[in-house]
């Protein structure tokens, strides 16, 4: 497992509860430089690129501002693995409850602004993928246990959610 943080006490954290576990570790970097995380000698050391691997990209692109090409970010690292692996990706929805607006608006008044966006956008950053049933939906509807009941409907979760493989034949 490799975690990536550009925030340099997140980074110290992370290390220091991951000291001693040979199979994870946290680097510091900018999910937007594609290449310096896949190349990064602590990715290399543990993920083997010719095999199918799993990309997590969870609640951090909407930290990225249009002009950062969020779509684009998630097809390079869509390419930068063999076909059979999978992304799964979460993002704040602008079409969801009041809750999530007025969270939007107070982290724009912090150094991480978030850009909530609509179910289409967020469906869009999964372009080039084979959707996993039941495709790009509201976290509550996603294999729902049941748990999230109080809710009075699935858009109040404010957090669309998808995953998808890379289409091809897996590597062996």
């Amino acid at each position: 497992m490799v975690y990536v943080d550009n925030e340099p006490v997140a980074v110290s954290h992370a290390r220091h509860m991951l000291r001693g576990n040979p199979h994870a570790t946290m680097i510091e970097g900018d999910l937007r430089d594609v290449d310096g995380v896949v190349r990064h000698p602590e990715t290399r050391r543990l993920l083997d690129f010719g095999r199918p691997m799993a990309v997590l990209m969870v609640a951090v692109q909407h930290f990225l501002p249009d002009g950062d090409r969020p779509a684009e970010v998630v097809a390079r690292y869509r390419d930068a693995v063999v076909p059979g692996s999978y992304l799964a990706l979460s993002h704040i929805a602008s079409d969801g409850s009041e809750d999530v607006r007025r969270a939007a608006a107070w982290f724009a008044r912090t150094p991480a602004p978030m850009t909530p966006r609509t179910h289409g956008e967020f469906a869009a950053m999964l372009a080039g993928l084979d959707l996993v049933p039941p495709g790009v939906t509201w976290t509550t509807q996603w294999h729902p246990d049941g748990s999230d009941a109080e809710l009075p409907s699935p858009r109040h979760a404010g957090i669309h959610v998808g995953v998808g493989r890379v289409p091809g034949a897996a590597a062996s």
